[in-house]
């Protein structure tokens, strides 16, 4: 009878010892599987900071530090207590979408780092308050220097961007984007790409900025190759963006997509050229910032650069002059391919990064710098 029990723990013993064998493989099994399907953790952790560190930073909040404001909240310019100058993008909490947005884009500045990206320095989230730390950039937007603004001390009707300032912009924002298309670890189609939301640091460097509402993505299964593919539900049929920077698509149902950011940036680098909002009250019946470009791009494109870059041009030498002509005519060109209705005829953020840079170069007496690429631009086109 003893042998009997004996033999009995003994077996049960053996059969105890496999299965917990077994379940330790399982339970590792499906930890490798979810970890697979589980989107990228988010190793950059930044630290917090408290909401009283915040008012003291903004003298309160006071209005007199007010730098911008908008649909998402306002900006102030804050200083910290290592007397850092910062942003403070506090966040309407009155709009439905405000946690969302906040959430969002603070996903997208954890994985990101790009020096024409703007970066996060810290973040202050309270149910009822949530704000971002931003670095400050003391040559504000875009925008604020590309159009007349109140107290600018400039003339109505010009900018104070120089022509190399405006292709050292456009080049900036266009390397920041195609990292964004095709080098980020997490693949990001911003969806609000406009001159607001292009921000300049002291030496002019232009930052992509305002993720709030971006999409994070991953490469489509089918297509083309250098599309990118919206992952969430959220954005199906629903308008991305702002009125006049928005891609036609969109219109139509499509879904968020990275040639919808290359039809944002195409308006961006007309306007560089022509200095005209997309809502001018000019654009009426039909025609467009695009329409009206190219319809006076071959001979008459006197009519519709920046009178301040006219006025520039004719102070150039012959030499200086004929560089100019051809860096407008890139320029102009860029825009309207990447304005195309078509998404599939948009070049690729690559394709107008690598062109800008030939451009910048060309203008620096890079005498070996060409414009033909995958674009199709060439200066015999002019």
């Amino acid at each position: 009878f003893c042998i009997v029990i004996s033999v009995s723990v003994f077996f049960s013993t053996i059969c105890c010892v496999i299965g917990c064998r077994r379940l330790k493989v399982m339970i590792s099994s499906g930890r490798v599987e979810g970890e697979g399907k589980s989107p990228p953790e988010l190793i950059h952790n930044f630290p917090r900071i408290t909401y009283k560190e915040l008012s003291e930073a903004t003298g309160g909040f006071d209005q007199l530090r007010l730098i911008g404001s908008g649909g998402f909240g306002h900006v102030y310019k804050g200083v910290l207590p290592d007397g850092t100058h910062v942003a403070v993008k506090v966040l309407h909490m009155q709009t439905g979408n405000s946690t969302k947005s906040f959430s969002r884009e603070c996903q997208v500045l954890k994985r990101i780092r790009h020096r024409n990206l703007i970066r996060i320095i810290t973040a202050c989230s309270l149910p009822d308050f949530k704000a971002l730390v931003l670095p400050y950039m003391a040559n504000g937007s875009l925008d604020s220097r590309l159009y007349q603004h109140s107290g600018a001390g400039l003339a109505l009707g010009s900018s104070d961007l120089s022509l190399i300032q405006r292709v050292n912009i456009c080049s900036d924002v266009a390397e920041g984007m195609a990292y964004l298309h095709h080098h980020s670890p997490v693949r990001v189609i911003h969806c609000d790409l406009k001159p607001s939301n292009v921000l300049l640091n002291d030496d002019m460097t232009a930052l992509v900025s305002d993720f709030g509402i971006a999409r994070l993505a991953m490469t489509a299964e089918v297509g083309n190759a250098g599309d990118v593919e919206n992952m969430g539900n959220d954005t199906t049929n629903v308008l991305s963006g702002s009125i006049g920077y928005i891609a036609p698509e969109y219109g139509f149902g499509s879904n968020t997509s990275t040639r919808g950011d290359v039809y944002s940036f195409g308006i961006l680098v007309l306007e560089m050229v022509t200095r005209k909002r997309p809502t001018d009250d000019m654009f009426v019946e039909g025609l467009s910032l695009h329409k009206w470009v190219k319809s006076h791009y071959h001979g008459r494109m006197e009519k519709v650069v920046d009178s301040t870059l006219v006025r520039a041009l004719r102070d150039q030498s012959p030499e200086a002059k004929k560089m100019w002509e051809v860096a407008i005519g890139e320029l102009t060109e860029l825009g309207i391919l990447c304005t195309q209705e078509s998404p599939s005829t948009r070049p690729t953020m690559l394709d107008a990064a690598d062109d800008l840079d030939r451009l910048k170069r060309y203008l620096s007496g890079d005498t070996t710098a060409t414009f033909a690429s995958s674009l199709g631009i060439s200066s015999s086109t002019l």
